[in-house]
């Protein structure tokens, strides 16, 4: 259909346009409700502290502490020597099984020692390869491919 013959008014049929009907949106309830907080009437006042002055916080300072007794206080408290870690006592049962399994080892050890040294070597193999070492007359060693025709000639002898 050409769109010189699509029809410009809405029929008189149709009364309502042809959208979804739009909601509206819900109010949030219960946790999803925004906290409105009350705003002051009167702006509030930051004090002003000096960058040299010590802080004045309850939290940082007890009562009757200047700041550099306090500080003296955590540098003894930070700086404390550790104490020794705990060593439990070995009991008698436990030392004498560890001397039964060091002398145990010891025994195991001096037997294999002594196979070792009783050993007989198997002869060596007829048939083992065996590198045979190339001689050369001086310390000549060939370059092949090399342009020099002496060398070239040397290397094909």
């Amino acid at each position: 259909m050409p769109t010189d013959q699509l029809p410009t008014e809405i029929p008189p049929e149709v009364e309502e346009p042809l959208t979804a009907p739009v909601k509206k949106p819900r109010k949030p309830r219960g946790k999803n409700k925004p906290k409105v907080k009350p705003v002051p009437d009167k702006p509030v006042e930051i004090p002003v502290q000096d960058v040299n002055e010590a802080p004045k916080s309850p939290v940082l300072r007890p009562a009757g502490l200047s700041f550099p007794e306090l500080e003296k206080q955590v540098l003894a408290a930070r700086n404390q020597p550790k104490p020794e870690p705990f060593v439990p006592q070995i009991t008698e049962r436990q030392a004498e099984k560890t001397r039964l399994e060091m002398e145990a080892g010891a025994k195991r050890t001096a037997y294999f020692e002594e196979q070792e040294r009783l050993r007989v070597l198997p002869p060596p193999d007829p048939h083992a390869p065996i590198n045979t070492p190339v001689h050369r007359p001086g310390d000549f060693t060939p370059k092949m491919g090399s342009k020099d025709p002496a060398i070239a000639s040397q290397t094909l002898k």
